[in-house]
């Protein structure tokens, strides 16, 4: 009775922590000096079906704001990850000297080893 009241009890429910790592601090990002230096990339997921993919992975310039939109069938395992940058970054703009990213799986040093 009373671990079905706690259950249920919307402060009870309200109080409680999320799961998962808290948030992380906002960085500061400095002035920059040139296109490609440095880059966001993350994953639009869930998407509807167009071609046979769900997912766009989005790599943006912070310079320029230039895009590119990478569409993939699924999130991309690390060595599909490291040859799309292969193919759509670094051939046509050199490897940046920063990347941000939200520090995803696809993102950890199993990437950088394919990548190199």
């Amino acid at each position: 009775d009373i671990e079905a009241y706690v259950v249920s009890c919307a402060i009870g429910v309200s109080a409680k922590h999320p799961p998962g790592k808290p948030a992380g601090l906002l960085q500061n990002v400095a002035r920059l000096s040139a296109p490609w230096k440095e880059i966001s990339m993350d994953f639009i997921m869930e998407l509807p079906e167009s071609g046979g993919n769900t997912v766009i992975w989005v790599v943006t310039d912070l310079f320029s704001k230039q895009v590119h939109f990478i569409p993939c069938a699924k999130i991309p395992s690390a060595k599909t990850l490291a040859k799309l940058f292969i193919l759509h970054v670094y051939r046509l703009h050199g490897v940046p000297e920063r990347i941000i990213s939200d520090r995803g799986t696809q993102f950890t040093l199993n990437f950088w080893r394919e990548f190199l």
